[in-house]
C-alpha cells in the first residue's frame, strides 16, 4: 500500500490542495482545496474560481493532491 492509499489517516488543514472522489463514478478529481475541516469531514472549494461547494465531503472522499 502506498502513502497515497493512507489518505484516511491524515487530517487535512484549510488551504491544502486535495482531490475529491466523485459521488457517481467514484473517480478522483483535482482542482480543489480544503476550505474548512468539520467533525463530519471537509468543506472544499474549487481552485479555478474559489467557489466553496455547498456539499460537505466525508473524510474518505478527500485526499491530498500532493
Amino acid at each position: 500500500m502506498s502513502e497515497r492509499d493512507n489518505y484516511r489517516d491524515v487530517m487535512l488543514h484549510a488551504g491544502t490542495r486535495v482531490e475529491v472522489r466523485g459521488r457517481f463514478r467514484g473517480n478522483w478529481a483535482r482542482g480543489f482545496e480544503v476550505a474548512e475541516t468539520t467533525a463530519e469531514g471537509y468543506v472544499v472549494r474549487r481552485t479555478s474560481d474559489w467557489c466553496v461547494l455547498p456539499a460537505q465531503f466525508d473524510i474518505n472522499d478527500v485526499r491530498s493532491a500532493e
